[in-house]
């Protein structure tokens, strides 16, 4: 039941990871759970690393065509990767890329960005909302300058390269899917 919990508050897009722990030793401690139950939440949800399908589906993506390349792409770099570079690789491409276009553009089912919604992209990506609290004990929503954000434009260009690049080697499998990269050069350096 925890766990469904949890995952449904994943769906939701609550971000309560640190409570989650404390919940969970809590309902241990009191004995709610199982003598043999796990001693951390950690030790109970790892089960190995994550397939480039899970990671990608995390994200929930409409586009069943972007989804499968991007598993695909995963996939091809994987065994040059260790698990938390892929994991950050399928976060990077998987949700603050592709899933934001997806929000912002349900239509969009092509790699081939409209510039203006490149730029938008980029503009959002620029920033992150925060959730604080005031002195008073309010909770307030504040928007700030995302600290790594050319560290987020990196792996899109290099994806984008990267099919290029692999498209002439294999143009049946990955030249469908070369477009124009929406970052520039001069972005990342």
């Amino acid at each position: 039941d925890l766990l469904e919990l949890f995952d449904a508050e994943d769906a939701a897009r609550f971000n309560t990871q640190g409570s989650r722990r404390v919940f969970y030793r809590i309902l241990r401690e009191m004995g709610i759970f199982d003598p043999q139950a796990p001693p951390t939440l950690r030790a109970l949800r790892t089960t190995g690393p994550r397939s480039p399908d899970e990671l990608i589906d995390r994200y929930r993506l409409r586009c069943r065509p972007v989804r499968d390349l991007l598993v695909d792409y995963l996939r091809e770099r994987q065994p040059a990767l260790d698990q938390t570079s892929l994991e950050s690789l399928a976060n990077f491409l998987g949700n603050l890329f592709w899933a934001d276009i997806e929000r912002h553009h349900p239509e969009i089912t092509t790699l081939h960005l409209p510039h203006q919604v490149a730029e938008d992209w980029k503009r959002r990506l620029r920033t992150i909302t925060k959730t604080m609290r005031t002195a008073d004990g309010r909770t307030v929503e504040q928007t700030v300058e995302r600290i790594n954000y050319r560290e987020c434009l990196t792996p899109v260009r290099a994806f984008y390269l990267d099919l290029a690049h692999w498209a002439i080697e294999d143009p049946a499998r990955w030249g469908p899917w070369v477009a124009p990269c929406p970052v520039g050069e001069e972005e990342i350096n």
